[in-house]
């Protein structure tokens, strides 16, 4: 498919599967919004992409639990949240659980749903 895209749409493998997108030209462009395209024998592809928004993450935190907060939002697991910080496992443990009572959650998933935007 060629053609430019104005607001936010659809990309769609070939002509034949286009369709109009009703509104995708009122809506203004996320912020950082990237576009790039290839060919994979005769379907042409477009790829689309932004920042995702910044998370947010329960206040009253100390910077060390904000950086393991950070870790667990990212899906990291407290080896990994250890690694990346220079500590022991264990004190990555101790300030999860920190940062769960302080969130007002039990569990990362419950973390996540709540303060992932």
């Amino acid at each position: 498919m060629r053609g430019s895209i104005s607001g936010v749409g659809v990309a769609l493998a070939s002509e034949s599967q286009a369709a109009p997108v009703s509104g995708a030209s009122s809506l203004p462009p996320p912020p950082g919004l990237r576009a790039s395209s290839f060919a994979v024998g005769e379907a042409e592809f477009l790829v689309l992409s932004f920042p995702a928004a910044p998370q947010s993450l329960p206040a009253g935190l100390t910077a060390s639990e904000r950086g393991v907060a950070t870790g667990l939002l990212a899906g990291l697991s407290n080896r990994e949240i250890a690694l990346s910080r220079g500590v022991a496992v264990r004190t990555v443990a101790n300030q999860v659980a920190s940062v769960l009572r302080k969130a007002g959650v039990r569990s990362r998933f419950e973390l996540a749903r709540k303060h992932a935007v």
